[in-house]
């Protein structure tokens, strides 16, 4: 299995910074490399995406330490500036460029659109978190290429139509829907099962195009799930083989 979305916080090593435009996390909830290793080991998961979290910004240090000592197990998705976007492309290790306009307060859609052009023509993929409204109009900005959709697209599934947007983005044959952080989702969640209006959107990627994540150390939430309860989550909703195949060409895995 391929854990295709978490984070590394390690502020005792690389502390946060002291104006973050993102989320601070509480100590409880960082997550050094050895955490995060662990709690795979523990679930049969054998390698994993580590994502740029939005507290450290476009300082990837902590991300890429980890990732350089163990480039076997990771692969880093980083945050940059236009500017920084080519030369971190080019980096081993580094997999993909993060575009987050729904929590880092940093990143406005014309930049965000220009870095994401630049990283698909380094022939990385992007990592896209908007609120569903806006990404049709960020997708198209971005052009050709590998782009992700985060967290189930951010939508709002207590709506009528609430994922009417994403699920017409799956007609754009390079879009992938990844199903992760269900808690951060209205309406995904149906008595402790994926609700019928998430296995719907789901269902409108071919499986091809669908990734797992996991989220961990789920950072920022309310009720912060296991990690066994979602893999479960992910277990029920997707095909992991297939998932897995899908993630390891991604994300530069294949042997």
């Amino acid at each position: 299995m391929i854990d295709t979305h978490l984070h590394i916080l390690d502020p005792a090593r690389f502390p946060y910074p002291l104006a973050s435009k993102g989320y601070v996390p509480a100590p409880h909830e960082s997550a050094t490399a050895a955490d995060v290793l662990a709690v795979l080991a523990a679930h049969g998961v054998e390698r994993a995406i580590a994502v740029q979290p939005t507290v450290y910004g476009t300082d990837n240090t902590a991300l890429l330490a980890e990732v350089d000592r163990r480039p076997t197990r990771f692969r880093a998705v980083v945050m940059a500036e236009p500017g920084d976007v080519a030369r971190l492309c080019r980096r081993p290790g580094v997999a993909g460029l993060r575009l987050n306009l729904a929590d880092f307060r940093g990143q406005a859609a014309e930049s965000a659109a220009a870095a994401g052009r630049i990283a698909l023509r380094e022939g990385k993929v992007v990592i896209l978190q908007a609120r569903p409204d806006a990404l049709p109009a960020l997708v198209d900005a971005l052009g050709d290429g590998p782009v992700v959709l985060d967290h189930l697209g951010r939508v709002d599934l207590t709506v009528p139509g609430g994922a009417d947007e994403v699920k017409a983005l799956a007609a754009r044959p390079e879009t992938y829907l990844k199903v992760s952080a269900p808690f951060r989702v209205a309406g995904a969640i149906a008595g402790g099962a994926p609700s019928p209006s998430l296995t719907d959107l789901v269902a409108a990627f071919p499986p091809a195009r669908r990734l797992w994540g996991s989220d961990y150390p789920f950072i920022n939430a309310g009720t912060r799930p296991t990690y066994a309860e979602v893999v479960a989550f992910g277990r029920a909703v997707l095909d992991m083989d297939v998932a897995t195949r899908t993630a390891a060409r991604l994300f530069g895995f294949d042997d």
